[in-house]
C-alpha cells in the first residue's frame, strides 16, 4: 500500500481540506485558496493540462480533481473565448499593420513622385532659360507682293461669237479668218456682260499678278512684254476652261501652268445661252 495518502483519492480531494498548489511550467506555486485556483481556472487563466495538489498530497491534473471537475466546461469556454480574442487581436493587429504598411508605401510613393516631378520642372525651367539666353533668329521680312498686273476697262474684253475660231484671232502673221459655215450655236450666244466679266476679274486680280511675279523672280532679267493677251472660254455655269496666253513665249512653261490654275480658280457668274469665248489684254508693269 502507498504511504501517501491522497494517491487513491486524489481524484475526490474536496476544496476544504487545506491549502492548495498549483505547478504551472513546472514551478510549483502555493499554498493558496482553493477559491484563488478556481478563480483562475475558470476565466482561463490556467490551462486545462494544469496540475494541482493539497498541501502534502501528489499532484492531479486539474480536470480530474473532484473540487474543479464541475467547472471543466466552464474553463474549456473561457479558454475558447479567450483564444477568440487572441485571434481576433492577432487580425486586426495584422490589418492594422497592413494599413500602415500601406500608408508607408504610398507616402513613399508620392514622395518620390513629387521629386520626379520637381526634378522635371527644374530641367524644364533651366531648358527655358537656356532657350531665353539665346539669340532670337532674325524675323524674315515679309516679301510684299508688288502689283504688276492692270486691267483697261470693259471695253478691252473681246467676246468672240461662238462661231469664231481661236485660230482666227489676229496675232503676227495671221492672215484674215476663214468665216465658217452657219451652224445651230451661231444663234445661241453669250449671255455675259463685259461688266459682269471685268468685275469678276478685277476680284481676282491678285491671283493674276502672282503668277507674273513668279515669273519676274525666277528670271529677273527677262523683260516681260508690257501687254500680254490672255484667251479662255467661260461656260455657262461660270468655270473657266481653253485658258492660254496668247503670247508665243508663254504660251507653255510655268508661268502659263500658273495662269492655267488661277483662272481654274475663278468662278465667274453663271448665264443661260452659249459659253464665252474671251480675249482680253493685261498691262504689265515694272
Amino acid at each position: 500500500m502507498s504511504n501517501d495518502i491522497w494517491s487513491s483519492v486524489g481524484v475526490g480531494i474536496e476544496h476544504d481540506e487545506g491549502g492548495w498548489l498549483y505547478r504551472l511550467k513546472g514551478e510549483v506555486r502555493g499554498p493558496v485558496a482553493y477559491e484563488n485556483i478556481l478563480n483562475k481556472f475558470v476565466t482561463g487563466e490556467l490551462p486545462l493540462t494544469t496540475e494541482v495538489a493539497k498541501e502534502g498530497s501528489a499532484f492531479h491534473s486539474i480536470t480530474q480533481v473532484a473540487a474543479f471537475a464541475a467547472h471543466v466546461e466552464e474553463a474549456k469556454a473561457a479558454i475558447t473565448r479567450k483564444s477568440q480574442k487572441k485571434a481576433k487581436r492577432l487580425f486586426l493587429t495584422s490589418i492594422l499593420a497592413a494599413i500602415v504598411v500601406v500608408i508607408t508605401v504610398s507616402a513613399f510613393m508620392w514622395h518620390r513622385y513629387q521629386k520626379l516631378v520637381e526634378k522635371r520642372l527644374a530641367a524644364e525651367a533651366r531648358e527655358l532659360a537656356i532657350q531665353k539666353s539665346l539669340p532670337k533668329p532674325p524675323v524674315p521680312k515679309r516679301l510684299e507682293l508688288v502689283a504688276l498686273v492692270s486691267l483697261g476697262s470693259e471695253k478691252d474684253i473681246k467676246i468672240r461669237k461662238n462661231q469664231e475660231k481661236r485660230e482666227g484671232l489676229h496675232r503676227p502673221g495671221a492672215g484674215r479668218p476663214k468665216q465658217p459655215r452657219p451652224t445651230e450655236e451661231s444663234f445661241s450666244e453669250c449671255e455675259l456682260s463685259q461688266q459682269d466679266i471685268f468685275a469678276t476679274l478685277r476680284g481676282n486680280l491678285a491671283k493674276i499678278n502672282v503668277c507674273v511675279q513668279d515669273e519676274k523672280q525666277r528670271d529677273p532679267n527677262n523683260q516681260l512684254p508690257n501687254v500680254l493677251q490672255l484667251d479662255f472660254v467661260v461656260r455657262t455655269d461660270g468655270r473657266v476652261v481653253d485658258f492660254q496666253l496668247l503670247d508665243r513665249h508663254y504660251r507653255t512653261g510655268p508661268m502659263n501652268n500658273c495662269m492655267v490654275k488661277a483662272f481654274n480658280a475663278i468662278k465667274f457668274p453663271t448665264s443661260k445661252g452659249a459659253n464665252c469665248p474671251i480675249t482680253l489684254p493685261i498691262k504689265i508693269g515694272g
